[in-house]
């Protein structure tokens, strides 16, 4: 009985520990699927996270190589700005250099000039002096021909008609000193003088030798400024800078007419000169009523064309201007800069005084007519072009 009893409280205790040992399993399992939920929803977390970093981390990534692309391009621009800069100053100090050296080059040729004129100058006057002595010269020979001729009719005109005292003198030895006189003065004369004269006139034709290649190295010289070949016909303008020429000049008369020798060259091909000039403007019929007025300075070629005034100035140097009625105002000197910048070395500004556009330049004498009205033609349309 005892026996039973304890048996029955055991089965009781046994009962009741696998009913507590089933809860608390049931609460554990409940337990381990929350903690595996929250696992879940933390990876979850940190996958949309480690997404969304991807994405920051592309974005920054294609950010960064545009941005060294950039660099590059700035860095290749950097480099070529900096060879374009390197270029413009070597080319300005090459500038500068031929500059100085033309501007040396000028000074020279203007020393020399101003030398060579001087000689000549002094030249001209040693070979004028020598012109009258020798004309004085001529004169003594003459009296003395002359007396040596009346001598001779004294002692030639016979025995009978002959004074005494001539007869009685010896007639033909006195006969033979006065020629043996005669022709000793006149051998001297011509080796004094003729000796003399032909060495003033090797000397002239040395020194226009030397002028003429003074000019043509001028006009060398007018190229290399203007970086010009040296087939070119002439050069527009000039290194130096002028004022606009006032026409008309005091000191110089008019002249409608022309007389120039056909001889020589053919037209096109001799120096330029104001009288080919006008002749040229005459017998194309360019221009209205062409005149050639004179002046000390150098003779001028004006005309008028389309309402533009030209005058071609044969001076040294020679120069050209054209004129034309503008109204001035706002903008007029950016567009006369930009004319200018289409023909370098043309001068080109607006008289306040005149009302009017003025286009100065200089030229040499080595082009035709044709050539050089063609290129002061086009400076003419380009100062003649509607604004706006």
């Amino acid at each position: 009985m005892k026996d039973g009893a304890m048996k029955g409280e055991r089965k009781m205790e046994e009962r009741k520990e696998e009913t507590i040992g089933t809860g608390m399993l049931e609460r554990l399992q409940k337990l381990y699927a929350e903690r595996e939920e929250e696992y879940q929803k933390r990876e979850k977390a940190f996958e949309e996270r480690r997404k969304a970093q991807e994405n920051r981390e592309k974005k920054l990534k294609e950010w960064a190589e545009k941005l060294k692309e950039e660099q590059d391009d700035i860095a290749e621009k950097e480099r070529h700005c900096n060879a374009q800069a390197e270029t413009l100053t070597r080319r300005e100090r090459e500038t500068e250099e031929k500059e100085r050296h033309l501007a040396g080059e000028e000074g020279r040729l203007a020393a020399l000039e101003a030398e060579i004129k001087e000689t000549a100058g002094q030249k001209v006057l040693e070979a004028q002096i020598l012109v009258e002595e020798a004309r004085n010269e001529k004169l003594k020979e003459q009296r003395v021909r002359e007396e040596y001729e009346a001598r001779l009719a004294e002692t030639g005109g016979g025995e009978g008609n002959a004074p005494l005292g001539v007869l009685k003198c010896n007639s033909a030895e006195e006969i033979q000193i006065l020629r043996e006189r005669h022709e000793e003065e006149t051998r001297l004369l011509h080796q004094k003088y003729g000796e003399e004269l032909n060495a003033k006139d090797k000397a002239i034709a040395e020194l226009k030798t030397a002028m003429d290649g003074l000019e043509k190295e001028k006009a060398g010289l007018f190229r290399k400024l203007l970086s010009l070949p040296e087939n070119e016909d002439v050069p527009e303008s000039s290194m130096a800078k002028k004022e606009p020429v006032d026409v008309p000049k005091s000191g110089t008369t008019e002249s409608n007419s022309l007389d120039v020798s056909e001889s020589g060259t053919q037209e096109g091909k001799e120096e330029l000169t104001a009288e080919v000039l006008l002749k040229y403007l005459q017998k194309n019929g360019e221009g209205k009523a062409p005149k050639l007025f004179h002046a000390y300075a150098g003779d001028q070629v004006r005309m008028e064309e389309n309402g533009l005034s030209y005058v071609f100035a044969f001076e040294k140097p020679p120069y050209f201007d054209i004129r034309i009625k503008q109204r001035g105002g706002g903008g007029k000197k950016e567009l006369l800069s930009e004319y200018a910048a289409q023909y370098p070395g043309v001068e080109i500004a607006y008289d306040q005084t005149a009302g009017e556009v003025v286009a100065s330049g200089y030229f040499t004498q080595e082009m035709d007519a044709s050539a050089f009205l063609k290129k002061v033609r086009g400076i003419a349309a380009c100062l003649s072009r509607k604004e706006g």
